[in-house]
């Protein structure tokens, strides 16, 4: 079984690196056998920003002990080489290795046997770690406040908690009780524009996860 990434972002349609020349690319590194493809879409220009499809690739990889991921190249990874370092690295902690299809290259192992550049990657990791927490202290912080305020801090809204929302989680189980897999009806959400709550494209595990969950009534 082959993992590949996918990223694109809103510059896509300038430097040419859609999903289909990157799913094409990595297909031919990796050859002949099953694959799953995990997709995120980048909004802005800054390699920060959430990666849904990221997570639940590590997750897949975790759950199926798959060892090996595929990426077109390191600026499909991110473009920022600081967030490519901090990247490779978690990889590595998590005993993943990262194959650049482009050149055939395995890149964690590049890094394994170079003190420098595994040095620096660690010290990214530990200002990231750092950054993360002061983060999630502040976060904490206003919803305490928020909370002796107004009584009440409501956190982040599963998908299918709106009447639009509904309908598109409707549509995706009449789809699965004609047959398709939850795969090609997350491609089809895809196409149709029908996309997640942060504007990212469906995953096969995403979807799945909605669709299990019992919609609520809405009043």
């Amino acid at each position: 079984m082959h993992v590949f990434y996918l990223r694109i972002s809103t510059e896509t349609n300038r430097d040419g690196h859609g999903f289909d020349r990157q799913l094409a690319t990595c297909s031919k590194c990796a050859g002949k056998g099953d694959y799953q493809v995990f997709k995120d879409i980048i909004t802005g220009t800054s390699d920060h920003e959430n990666r849904p499809a990221f997570s639940e690739m590590i997750e897949y990889c975790n759950a199926h002990s798959v060892k090996t991921i595929y990426v077109e190249s390191l600026n499909r990874l991110a473009r920022q080489m600081r967030v490519q370092e901090q990247t490779i690295y978690f990889l590595m902690t998590k005993g993943l290795t990262l194959v650049s299809a482009e050149t055939g290259e395995d890149i964690t192992e590049a890094y394994r046997s170079d003190p420098t550049r595994r040095a620096m990657a660690q010290m990214m990791g530990v200002f990231a770690e750092w950054d993360k927490s002061q983060l999630v202290a502040k976060l904490r912080k206003a919803r305490e406040a928020k909370k002796l305020e107004t009584g009440k801090c409501e956190g982040r809204k599963l998908y299918g908690e709106t009447p639009e929302e509904q309908e598109v989680v409707k549509y995706a189980r009449k789809l699965k009780r004609q047959r398709h897999s939850v795969q090609e009806i997350a491609d089809m959400l895809n196409d149709e524009g029908k996309l997640t709550q942060s504007g990212k494209l469906w995953t096969r595990q995403g979807l799945d996860r909605v669709l299990k969950r019992p919609l609520r009534k809405i009043a």
